[in-house]
């Protein structure tokens, strides 16, 4: 009799993406995004994350976000940051910032443990991670009309195929589409 698996918070990646399918220029620079942001507008993104309870980021995802001239954007917040390394201490890090130096799916269900229902995952790395081991409930892709031909892609060789169901779609004047998909489930039997 095997044991039934542990629980995992619902987890969803939110990403900007080229029409080629980068999340990043090839130097990590998000530059390309720029042009496709209309002014008071969040594509959502307020809403999405009045439902995320923790996120789970990578080190370079976290070393870009405090390159920004901005408040830290998750205020109160858990983050766990992916990393081997230390974090670097100026500027100081906030205190709901962690680190987690193993796999993904235990950093998950100690968060579930801990009563985390909701995870956004944010970065390249962290998010192939989660679609390899078909963590990912739900992605959000807001798609910009530019063909980079080069730099950091969304999805490998290590994402394995799966399947996603359509939850709804938006477009902008300045040609950004955003794509809500959810997890379908597949009969392996057929």
């Amino acid at each position: 009799m095997s044991a039934s698996p542990v629980a995992v918070p619902r987890v969803s990646a939110y990403l900007g993406v080229s029409l080629d399918g980068f999340i990043a220029e090839a130097d990590g620079g998000l530059g390309f995004l720029a042009p496709y942001q209309e002014a008071g507008t969040d594509y959502g993104y307020n809403a999405f994350m009045s439902t995320v309870d923790a996120v789970v980021m990578g080190r370079a995802t976290f070393d870009v976000l405090r390159g920004f001239d901005v408040p830290w954007p998750f205020a109160e917040r858990p983050v766990v940051v992916l990393t081997h390394r230390p974090l670097p201490a100026t500027p100081p890090v906030p205190s709901t910032v962690s680190t987690h130096a193993g796999l993904l799916r235990p950093l998950l269900e100690s968060l579930a443990a801990s009563g985390v229902a909701h995870v956004y995952v944010d970065g390249g790395q962290v998010v192939r991670q989660a679609l390899r081991d078909q963590l990912v409930d739900a992605l959000t892709l807001s798609v910009v009309p530019e063909l980079l031909g080069q730099g950091r892609p969304l999805f490998g060789a290590e994402v394995p195929r799966s399947h996603w169901q359509l939850i709804g779609s938006e477009s902008w004047a300045s040609g950004l589409v955003q794509l809500r998909y959810g997890r379908r489930a597949v009969n392996q039997a057929s």
